[in-house]
């Protein structure tokens, strides 16, 4: 028997035929495959079989010859099917295996707009301890907002980023201004506080009020790219990962299911993917072809700059000279010793520059310059190597404090917020003076 020629052009796909029978004549066949059809030569375009008769269609099917013809057709009834089968395997997984974390054991939307804020860009276990501490300190929007920005940074020191916190505490004003300080139900009204974009709108939204919202951050992005097989970088398919995202979501159970893709993407999807345990690999585009481990694509990596700064602890006997960094910037609202970044001219003579750096901020002339420490720390965009010398000036009386510089007992140091680098100086001022006894003979 000679094989049926199909029409070509344009589809306008079967009107007159039933999914269940196309897939259940699809499902009889051992060797189909919900991607395998599509990977063939033959790709038709959708609406090819108007005139075929619903007999003569499922009859053909049934048909070795008609498996690759017929395939992406299928595919167009089972994609949503497939879609759905994602998030329900994924919720699923999640609810046998799923991490227990203190901010999922609250339906609190201050809680875990907390958490999702401390997550960013942060590891869970670093996370956990100061979530706690932060929240028992500020349990409550109006709590946060009526707080000083120095006890809240106090609260969040050492977990870097600091802009997120001074957002926060932005945002918890606003909200006490415009929301009788509530947490907005409304994406355009989260979205429009501070610090707080559309995928963690999404999150807050759906893991709070069950909202149906999509999440993409950097999880859910490498999930989406070895899922769908994408093999660009993340940034420039933005707005089609922001698509899948949204075609993944479940119908209920949403906020499980944001929760589940994230726990997903930060164990079992992570960098090195555990395919042999993943509950969605039968689906998993860049597992079947065997990419998922060089997916995400990454960009261009530029060179991270260095930079030399120097700092000068400034005494007058007991007091220390430390200043305010403004609120904007790097590192904004946070104490340090008085510090200045060196270029390559000045790194030559480093006592002149913390002279001249201790007299512009503080007013006094500093004496007896002494080397005390090297810090090397790495910001995200730069890796600093901070050069910290000890200094005298002469005042009389008590010196004088500016708006922004203050001289303080050398034991209060601990009670002010100060960055990782500078705390570290923080810690050996203030560390207490140890006796040790001398070893005795052998």
């Amino acid at each position: 028997m000679a094989p049926l020629k199909l029409p070509r052009g344009p589809v306008a796909a079967l009107r007159g035929v039933p999914k269940s029978s196309l897939l259940g004549c699809y499902a009889e066949s051992p060797r189909a495959s919900f991607w395998g059809a599509t990977r063939g030569p033959q790709k038709l375009a959708f609406g090819v079989l108007r005139g075929v008769h619903k007999s003569l269609l499922l009859g053909c099917y049934a048909c070795a010859q008609w498996r690759l013809a017929l395939g992406p057709l299928v595919t167009v009834f089972r994609y949503p099917l497939v879609l759905s089968s994602f998030s329900r395997r994924l919720i699923r997984w999640y609810r046998a295996q799923g991490r227990a974390l203190p901010w999922r054991r609250t339906s609190d939307p201050y809680a875990i707009w907390l958490s999702e804020i401390m997550l960013q860009q942060t590891q869970v276990a670093t996370v956990i301890p100061y979530y706690n501490r932060f929240l028992s300190r500020f349990p409550s929007v109006q709590s946060l907002a009526s707080a000083s920005l120095h006890q809240v940074l106090k609260h969040w020191e050492g977990l870097g980023y600091y802009a997120r916190c001074r957002h926060m505490h932005l945002a918890a004003k606003e909200m006490v201004h415009r929301f009788r300080g509530r947490i907005p139900r409304r994406m355009e009204d989260l979205c429009s506080l501070p610090g707080i974009g559309r995928s963690t709108a999404g999150a807050i939204l759906s893991i709070a009020f069950n909202a149906p919202h999509p999440i993409l951050d950097g999880n859910v992005r490498r999930i989406l790219c070895r899922y769908f097989a994408i093999e660009k970088p993340p940034k420039t398919v933005e707005a089609a990962l922001w698509n899948h995202s949204k075609e993944l979501l479940p119908k209920k159970d949403v906020g499980v299911y944001t929760q589940a893709i994230m726990d997903f993407g930060a164990t079992l999807c992570s960098k090195k993917p555990l395919c042999h345990i993943c509950p969605v690999q039968s689906g998993c585009l860049g597992y079947q072809r065997g990419v998922q481990t060089h997916l995400p694509i990454s960009p261009v990596r530029k060179t991270i700059p260095h930079y030399d700064y120097v700092a000068g602890v400034a005494r007058a006997g007991s007091l220390v000279a430390i200043r305010c960094r403004p609120e904007k910037g790097l590192l904004g609202g946070l104490w340090e010793f008085p510090c200045e970044r060196v270029d390559d001219q000045q790194r030559a003579d480093l006592i002149r520059v913390i002279s001249v750096s201790v007299k512009a901020h503080t007013g006094y002339r500093p004496y007896q310059i002494t080397p005390m420490m090297v810090i090397d720390h790495a910001f995200t965009h730069f890796r600093m190597t901070l050069h910290v010398f000890a200094c005298k000036i002469r005042a009389r009386g008590v010196p004088h404090s500016t708006s922004n510089v203050e001289w303080v007992e050398a034991t209060r140091l601990s009670w002010y917020p100060f960055s990782s680098a500078h705390k570290k100086i923080a810690r050996v001022l203030t560390r207490p003076l140890v006796q040790t006894r001398p070893k005795a003979p052998l």
